[in-house]
């Protein structure tokens, strides 16, 4: 494993020593490179005997011998006031960020090693943010730019039971948000400039960033970064970078915490390379990079492969002009835990779970090994686009063999793999007119995918409530819980509303619905009858009949509670009562309810196009 070193500089004043002495404290717990995001621990006073031994060995080496000058009495001063103020405050974090003494530490001293992982999955939504700049040119507006980026939240109850992680998650977000906000900036300044100069802008400049989770667990959270961008000329660019977390500590983990000998895992993704694509695609000195991005390196800035971690194994990632020319696209080389299990760390494999979801990214191959028979098969999704920008079709392609959904059409996919009780499904999330949402599911299999069918549904999820008033955008959730996660659709009864259900996977069906009902979102709004009509009262927690053709009156307010989508809305009055509203005809438009057509029945209702 890479070690981490933290080092102390010699050059600082006594006083400055004493202070991290005495308010950082001797012996720390692991701190993997790269930024390490801040901790709510604090540290013990040690302002006698600890400080007081650094301070008489300091003062007795050579350079404590010189002669003093008037800054080192100076400096002596400031010791007595540090050692003073230090036993007022006690136990306070050090104002600066001093370094202390040389101390090794390793990823073995976090909590996972000493065993008191707690168990739970840190389940999280994706706040996906845009933006957007039109001018007029010519006479006509025109995009100029655009922004489309994401950021990953836990959701309430996962911040909750992983603080360390939320608090990192949350940091990264507002640095994404920061970056990406900073180059809309300079795009559309670049669009301006372009227009401007009279140079011809055959498309608006982008720069988009896209999150997919590969492995959310008790101990690792782990997701790629791809990014896009085009700033004018023949093509754009794209890239990926890998981001992982200890779910404990929310310390962001470098591949030296992970693996045990860098060079020896730089020399088996040079053997996957070879065997996995053509070597004439390669620069004649690609085996130099792989060897530099998998080298011992003191200085934990230096560029490192780019890699995420799944609960079978680890991916590294290649983009245009890492390995290969931009035509030859990215490279990707995945490697399993038991294909070589003495490089890696038990952190890799300690939590890892046997049922799990990973989210694709369209057009980029995800490596495994459908069926867990021991080789390694490539899954693609992808689709083609007309010049307005439609997908009218859906290809999901297993080792070269193509599996086309029939009749799709959308404008947005969202594909995610699952892995349930040693079967592999496909789903693939798809937005269409009016924002209706249609899931296409597939078995995958070795020879290839076999199409399930389509349904009206989306993952769904719960808008922490702690971001609703202060993120915009749009929100995304994905079954990461394969026992019990939601889904949601469209309401088109006596209103256009959403819907949601809770769902699980079982060893034999794909989705088992844990109700036969809907629960109707609808926030605040609700209906007024227009006449007197007659409804069955139901069991609002039992979903069964206990009255049956109870009056209620005209001017009622009832509120949306939950549906099967087809026949029937239960409603809510202001007492706490459960109306079963049928539809005589729900086949013919307008439907009917007590024998009389819709609109005659309710005000308030809103129906989209």
């Amino acid at each position: 494993m890479k070690k981490m070193y933290v080092r102390a500089y010699l050059g600082a004043s006594v006083a400055a020593i004493l202070l991290a002495v005495s308010l950082a404290g001797c012996g720390s717990k692991s701190a993997p490179a790269s930024p390490a995001p801040e901790t709510e621990t604090s540290a013990e006073s040690q302002s006698g005997g600890k400080a007081r031994e650094l301070l008489e060995e300091f003062t007795s080496s050579a350079e404590a011998k010189e002669e003093q000058t008037e800054a080192e009495a100076a400096a002596a001063e400031e010791t007595e006031l540090a050692e003073e103020t230090a036993a007022e405050n006690g136990a306070e974090k050090a104002a600066e960020a001093l370094e202390q003494p040389e101390e090794e530490t390793t990823v073995e001293d976090t909590p996972e090693e000493a065993g008191d992982i707690p168990d739970g999955i840190p389940l999280y939504m994706i706040n996906q943010r845009m933006d957007y700049q039109w001018d007029e040119v010519d006479g006509e507006y025109k995009q100029l730019s655009g922004t489309t980026y994401d950021c990953v939240y836990l959701t309430d109850e996962a911040a909750e039971a992983f603080p360390a992680l939320d608090r990192a998650l949350n940091r990264e977000a507002e640095k994404r948000i920061s970056r990406f906000q900073e180059e809309f900036k300079l795009l559309t300044g670049e669009a301006r400039n372009m227009v401007k100069d009279g140079y011809p802008l055959y498309a608006p400049l982008s720069m988009d960033g896209y999150v997919h989770v590969h492995r959310a667990d008790a101990g690792i959270f782990s997701y790629l970064g791809a990014s896009e961008s085009y700033w004018g000329g023949a093509h754009g660019d794209y890239g990926y970078g890998g981001y992982t977390y200890d779910s404990q500590t929310g310390h962001e983990l470098k591949l030296g915490d992970l693996v045990k000998d860098i060079p020896a895992m730089g020399e088996l993704v040079l053997e996957k390379l070879r065997t996995d694509y053509d070597e004439q695609i390669f620069f004649e000195s690609y085996e130099d990079t792989i060897r530099s991005y998998f080298d011992e390196k003191e200085d934990e800035n230096e560029a490192e492969a780019a890699f995420t971690l799944e609960p079978d194994g680890i991916s590294f990632w290649f983009g245009p002009y890492d390995l290969a020319a931009y035509a030859s696209g990215m490279q990707t080389v995945h490697i399993r835990f038991d294909e070589a299990p003495e490089l890696f760390d038990a952190c890799c494999t300690r939590t890892a779970q046997e049922n799990y979801v990973i989210e694709m990214a369209d057009y980029v191959p995800l490596k495994t090994d459908l069926g867990e028979n021991g080789t390694m098969d490539e899954v693609l999704i992808c689709a083609d686009q007309n010049e307005y920008g439609e997908y009218n079709s859906l290809h999901v392609i297993i080792n070269g063999k193509d599996c086309e959904a029939d009749n799709a059409y959308f404008y947005r996919f969202n594909p995610v793999y699952i892995r349930a009780y040693g079967h592999d499904i496909l789903m693939v999330d798809t937005v269409t007119d009016n924002d209706y949402r249609i899931m296409y599911t597939f078995d995958l299999q070795e020879d290839g995918a076999i199409y399930f069918g389509e349904e009206n549904a989306a993952f769904g999820g719960v808008i922490p409530e702690r971001l609703r008033e202060e993120y915009n955008g749009s929100w995304r959730a994905l079954p990461v819980d394969i026992t019990h996660f939601s889904m949601s659709c469209r309401y088109d009864l006596l209103s256009t509303l959403g819907a949601r259900r809770w769902y699980s996977i079982g060893a034999q069906d794909v989705l088992i619905p844990e109700t036969p009902y809907y629960d109707v979102e609808n926030g605040n709004f609700e209906l007024t009858t227009l006449r007197d009509l007659e409804f069955d009262r139901v069991d609002p927690s039992l979903d069964k009949v206990i009255e049956q053709n109870v009056p209620v009156p005209a001017g009622t307010a009832l509120h949306f509670f939950r549906s099967d989508l087809k026949t029937y809305t239960d409603m809510k009055d202001n007492d706490g009562n459960v109306f079963r509203v049928k539809m005589d005809d729900h086949e013919e438009w307008p439907p009917t309810i007590n024998g009389y057509e819709l609109m005659e029945c309710f005000d308030g209702m809103m129906f989209a196009g």
